[in-house]
């Protein structure tokens, strides 16, 4: 007679299973490592162990500063809005020139902040309105310096002078 291994039960000599629980009457085999075959070179090689879990990610203790001089930042946002009044006043003669020169300086001085973009914004509006300033200031000259295209101009005006100012009473 055999003991089950599983629940203890007795059972026949020739019996597979046992006749209470239903388990193998022979002793388990103990389960043997894994042996890799070699299939030619083309067997694939055994799977590393899983890793363990790493730490969750923290923050790290003190907040990251971007490149550049914090005390120079005033100066990019400077260039930045002179440039923009560079060019909102650009048909005021001489105006735009000076927001447009100082757009340009102060960003360029500005570049080393931390704050480059800015400084690159107001170079840029800062040219745009010199630009446009120069044009218009180049135009008041020519105007100037040739007083034959000026009456032209003004003879034209007044042709329209009545129908706008009628336009404007009603």
């Amino acid at each position: 007679m055999k003991n089950c291994p599983y629940c203890g039960a007795l059972n026949p000599d020739d019996s597979i299973f046992c006749s209470k629980c239903g388990n193998s009457v022979s002793i388990p085999a103990q389960p043997q490592a894994y042996q890799p075959q070699n299939n030619g070179g083309y067997a694939q090689p055994p799977l590393p162990p899983p890793a363990p879990y790493a730490a969750p990610y923290a923050a790290p203790p003190y907040a990251a500063q971007k490149p550049g001089d914090p005390g120079k930042n005033w100066m990019s946002i400077l260039s930045m809005i002179l440039g923009i009044l560079a060019v909102l006043v650009c048909c005021i003669p001489y105006i735009p020139l000076f927001f447009g020169l100082g757009g340009i300086v102060f960003g360029i001085l500005g570049m080393k902040s931390q704050q480059k973009g800015m400084s690159i914004a107001g170079i840029i509006t800062g040219g745009v309105g010199l630009i446009i300033g120069g044009f218009y200031l180049v135009g008041i000259l020519f105007a100037a310096a040739s007083p034959e295209w000026f009456e032209g101009m003004m003879s034209e005006f007044e042709q329209y002078l009545p129908n706008l100012t009628l336009f404007l009473h009603r």
